[in-house]
């Protein structure tokens, strides 16, 4: 079953058109992944399916409701069932992880600050930091627990979706492997869907269930791996060549 769909999408800034009437889907339950080289708009589709960059035509549907022409209600609500790990954290660096953490929760639920710290500190423990980390500041975090810290504010709400800007940037192998692992197990224990902009290659190869690939402002390809190695022109050619080597 389809939760997010993409409708002959365009974009653009100013007279600078960054995708012409696109199309995609995103299954419920599953990893999907944005490719395509620098500067090719992966983020700025991934934004037109977050709220943040309204598309210049087309539609973009959340569970099958028109994103960008819904009641303000509806459209807060589907922000609220998704959530954002930005690629550098975005992290307030005044507050505490703890308080990071449940900001979201604060701003847009009733519980009292017991209850909110409460979650807040299942959700640290959830994404695999140690419970005494709650208390630390983004400053005094290494990359891969800042990392996790914005994956456990991503996650507070308890949403349908997850949005993943670059995850495994800046991480060493070990650490993007174990950021694989734990995004893989999120997707298998609370049936996320999972959406990415990535560069990685092993996240590309072992994580991805599908994936669409972009190129001169449309889509060259979307569907999985095995369905790519079988075509005669092969956008990610250097790339398997790379991980067969």
């Amino acid at each position: 079953m389809k939760i997010l769909q993409g409708i002959n999408v365009s974009t653009s800034y100013n007279t600078r058109v960054i995708h012409d009437s696109v199309s995609w889907s995103v299954n419920q339950a599953e990893i999907y992944g944005f490719l395509g080289g620098s500067g090719s708009g992966k983020t700025t589709l991934m934004k037109t399916m977050m709220s943040l960059k309204r598309p210049d035509s087309g539609k973009v549907l959340y569970d099958n409701k028109d994103m960008w022409n819904s009641s303000e209600k509806t459209k807060q609500d589907i922000r609220l069932e998704c959530g954002t790990m930005f690629q550098f954290g975005a992290l307030f660096g005044s507050m505490n992880i703890l308080d990071n953490v449940g900001i979201m929760l604060k701003e847009y639920s009733k519980f009292t600050q017991a209850q909110i710290d409460e979650i807040s500190h299942f959700w640290i423990q959830k994404v695999g930091l140690k419970k005494e980390s709650a208390w630390l500041y983004p400053a005094e975090l290494s990359g891969g627990m800042k990392k996790r810290a914005a994956l456990a504010r991503a996650l507070v709400l308890s949403p349908r979706v997850l949005f993943l800007d670059e995850p495994n940037s800046g991480l060493d192998p070990v650490s993007s492997r174990q950021m694989d692992a734990l995004v893989c197990q999120l997707r298998d224990t609370l049936g996320l869907s999972v959406v990415m902009v990535t560069h990685d290659a092993d996240s590309i190869f072992d994580i991805l269930d599908r994936f669409l690939i972009i190129e001169n402002k449309k889509i060259a390809f979307e569907g999985n791996i095995a369905e790519l190695e079988k075509l005669e022109h092969n956008p990610l050619e250097e790339l398997f060549k790379t991980r067969k080597k």
